[in-house]
């Protein structure tokens, strides 16, 4: 999405909404009532990195650099009435 910067923020604010009405449309394959909601969560990744090439020195170096060390924050899903969490949008 392009736009001018001063209209950046208002852009993301109509993204936020519209994201924020999709997600209460969703129906939550646990509990089967509508609603979903948008949360950030703190995985770990030491375990991926150390199957990368120069994964154990990249690891060191961000634990040695980083607060969160190999730690990464990612979007997932809840469900607003029975707290289920999804990595992905259930279909």
């Amino acid at each position: 999405l392009m736009v001018y910067n001063t209209q950046a923020e208002r852009a993301v604010e109509i993204i936020q909404e519209v994201q924020k009405n999709y997600l209460a449309t969703i129906l939550c394959p646990n509990c089967n009532q509508v609603g979903l909601e948008t949360i950030f969560v703190m995985e770990n990744h030491e375990k991926d990195l150390q199957k990368t090439p120069f994964g154990s020195l990249l690891t060191r170096l961000s634990k040695l650099l980083t607060i969160e060390g190999t730690k990464i924050q990612v979007k997932h899903y809840s469900c607003l009435s029975c707290k289920k969490t999804y990595s992905e949008l259930p279909s």
